[in-house]
């Protein structure tokens, strides 16, 4: 599954958009649809329980003001429990692809 962007939906730059879609379509499995928070962060932390995964994610968020403020302004809160493609947008160009993140993970990890 890819994820797929809609014209309607973006409001970056033509050539930022471009570049990311490319990017995406070669590796991302991610579809074009909102997700649970939980479901979200599942797919980048996959070897964390559920709840566990949220927290990580919601501390990677809260830990990085500029990640932060560019969700907000899509109208994310850290007490939502879905997010929309329009968010996830900005998840996938500070993250990369869940696949990018495990592997940059694993790599720095210490075990």
């Amino acid at each position: 599954m890819y994820f797929i962007y809609s014209p309607l939906l973006l409001t970056t730059s033509m050539s930022t958009s471009k570049l990311l879609q490319r990017k995406l379509a070669r590796d991302c499995e991610l579809e074009f649809r909102v997700y649970s928070f939980r479901e979200l962060a599942s797919l980048y932390f996959p070897h964390y329980q559920p709840s566990s995964a949220s927290r990580a994610l919601r501390q990677l968020i809260t830990h990085d003001a500029l990640f932060k403020r560019q969700l907000q302004r899509r109208g994310f809160s850290l007490t939502h429990r879905k997010i929309s493609p329009y968010q996830i947008e900005v998840v996938l160009q500070q993250l990369g692809t869940p696949r990018e993140f495990y592997e940059i993970q694993r790599a720095n990890s210490p075990y």
